[in-house]
């Protein structure tokens, strides 16, 4: 443990440590090892270029420096449920409509920028399996990619958001064949929410219809 993570309070994650939110409703992430740490002027080019395809769903993120080169996320707190733990069906329009968006935001990022999103991020097991069965049943999820999502959550005002946004320095080859095989599944995912959002606006029209006619 270093000099920086002995001042957190810790969470089991994939690559990082995450403090309690402070008085100003920010927690704190730092890599739980050195070898994980990207120099932090590549680490804020990374923020800067995903801010320029997902500012809206981004919380406010910024990086401090700290000694030996190592430095702090610190990150506007995000309440209430990831996307793994939602019922997508009862998802507002409006909030059905912004998840679609950034999904959608994901593929154009991925085609022109060459880099990988781990779909699916960290899936917790009560049962705790070995490393590489976990490896196998994470990878598994392509089939349902962003709806096993730890990394996007949505807030108690319904507003989606995507909260993990620095990268580590892992071997990226497995996150390039999640990808390149969750291609057709992600197509099928935003298909079967644009026929979720059709179906709740299509049921919305109607309610007020009715409560239109009643009032007369």
């Amino acid at each position: 443990m270093n000099r920086i993570e002995a001042d957190y309070t810790k969470h089991l994650w994939n690559t990082k440590h995450i403090s309690e939110p402070d008085e100003e409703w920010f927690i704190s992430k730092v890599f739980k090892t050195r070898r994980q740490i990207l120099p932090i002027d590549e680490q804020k080019r990374i923020i800067e270029k995903k801010k320029e395809y997902f500012w809206e769903y981004i919380p406010e993120t910024e990086l401090i420096e700290t000694a030996n080169w190592e430095y702090v996320i610190r990150q506007k707190y995000i309440e209430w449920k990831t996307l793994a733990q939602t019922d997508i069906s009862t998802l507002s329009p409006e909030t059905l409509a912004s998840l679609i968006d950034l999904i959608k935001k994901y593929l154009k990022y991925y085609r022109e920028q060459w880099w990988e999103l781990d779909l699916t991020w960290y899936q917790y097991y009560e049962w705790n399996p070995s490393n590489l069965r976990r490896k196998v049943l994470n990878f598994l999820k392509i089939s349902q990619n962003f709806l096993t999502s730890t990394n996007i959550m949505i807030w108690d005002d319904w507003k989606v958001y995507m909260v993990d946004v620095c990268e580590s320095s892992d071997n990226r080859l497995q996150w390039k064949i999640k990808n390149f095989c969750a291609k057709p599944f992600i197509k099928r995912t935003i298909k079967n929410l644009e026929i979720l959002l059709e179906n709740k606006l299509s049921s919305k029209k109607t309610s007020y219809e009715i409560y239109e006619t009643l009032s007369d």
